[in-house]
């Protein structure tokens, strides 16, 4: 009889040159990884344990599931990226979830700035789409054998697709689409078009209309090859007179640009943090200006500009907590606030017969009430009895901040 040899490796030679880890079976990756064999076979078989899913709002209305693996899923899946995905090529196509300076949301509109029209196509679904028979494949074709890759497979997928939460899914999506994105780029470039993806969003543009929608019946039966679907709602064509937006960026006069919906927002942030005295929001509005900024490379001192001014302004010198507060948190390190007194103040106010005190206390009031957050008064320093009348155009909390 003859005995059947056990394959240890599909092919070695792949997993030497690309420097992966040589995993061959459950105990192979045990002592590569430094966890037990009983964790890697739970975490592999038993997957759904270690995952909760909860719904997370659109911007534009619905919900999106994301399902967030425990911390040693986690710990196992960052292991799986660092050793195994992150090193493996990406079509230079690919502006998402990657670093670099040639990369990100920036770069993936840069790359369309010169010309005239643009075609953007979303991917419905773009993750559950991608399904655990190619991640298998994928792992396959690096050299695994089919052993190793039903359990890195496994602890990469949930419910038999990429999980929208897990450590893994942004690479895998990226690698699992180099073929995808290579068809496309062949497609593109042979008739002058440039072709990007943001990770479920596709842009294509050139200068020419009518090739550019020749093309596109093209684009997407590529797309259906590969096993993705076009959310055919999220399809715009953008010509000369359109307003041209990418991955949430304009394209202004050649120049990629942040909406000015969001610069007005970042202000009422820090509007809203300086009058309530109330900075426990101040990372967000860090993080939206640090965002703005590897954009728009004068925003930064533009932004800083405007919180001086408003500093200097006596209506919100006079208040102590709001200056013993901003001077606490130092915003972007701008000039620090003094404190006046009600009785040397010297702006011209209209109201006659109204002290600087009544007028200042008054505005502060209203803001409050305006912003659904009269009750928060007597914590600095303003006593004020709040009545049933409801506040006209007033403004919710969640609503600056989200």
């Amino acid at each position: 009889m003859f005995a059947i040899k056990k394959v240890k490796y599909k092919n070695l030679i792949i997993l030497e040159t690309l420097n992966l880890p040589k995993i061959f079976d459950i105990e192979s990756f045990s002592l590569s990884i430094g966890l037990s064999t009983t964790i890697l076979y739970l975490l592999s078989k038993q997957t759904q344990r270690y995952y909760t899913s909860k719904e997370i709002p659109k911007k534009r209305g619905g919900t999106r599931q994301l399902d967030i693996p425990s911390f040693s899923l986690k710990l196992v899946q960052k292991w799986i990226k660092v050793n195994i995905l992150d090193k493996i090529s990406i079509s230079d196509c690919s502006m998402g979830f990657r670093v670099g300076s040639g990369y990100g949301i920036r770069q993936n509109a840069e790359f369309h700035r010169f010309n005239s029209y643009i075609l953007k196509i979303d991917l419905q679904d773009f993750f559950h789409n991608i399904h655990r028979e190619k991640v298998f494949f994928f792992y396959y074709s690096l050299g695994y054998n089919k052993l190793v890759s039903n359990i890195l497979s496994n602890i990469c997928t949930y419910n038999d697709v990429l999980p929208q939460g897990a450590v893994t899914s942004p690479s895998l999506s990226n690698l699992i689409c180099r073929k995808m994105d290579s068809r496309l780029e062949g497609v593109s470039s042979k008739r002058g078009i440039v072709y990007t993806r943001y990770a479920d969003d596709l842009i294509f543009s050139c200068n020419d209309e009518i090739l550019l929608r020749k093309t596109q019946k093209m684009i997407y039966d590529i797309i259906k090859d590969e096993g993705f679907k076009v959310n055919n709602k999220k399809v715009k064509f953008m010509g000369p007179a359109t307003r041209k937006s990418i991955t949430g960026l304009l394209i202004v006069d050649s120049k990629v640009i942040v909406p000015r919906e969001l610069k007005r927002k970042v202000r009422a942030m820090i509007h809203y943090i300086i009058c309530t005295s109330d900075y426990s929001k101040l990372d967000v509005v860090k993080g939206y200006i640090s965002y703005i900024s590897s954009i728009e490379k004068n925003y930064l001192a533009r932004i800083k500009k405007y919180i001086n001014e408003m500093t200097q302004k006596e209506q919100y010198k006079v208040f102590d907590d709001i200056v013993e507060e901003f001077n606490r948190n130092k915003i972007l390190g701008c000039n620090e606030m003094k404190f006046i007194p009600f009785e040397a103040c010297n702006t011209d106010i209209d109201c006659v017969g109204t002290s600087y005190e009544e007028l200042y206390v008054g505005e502060r009031i209203d803001f409050f009430l305006k912003h659904n957050i009269g009750s928060r008064l007597s914590t600095v320093g303003i006593k004020y009895e709040q009545s049933d009348a409801a506040v006209t155009n007033s403004v919710d909390i969640d609503d600056i901040f989200k």
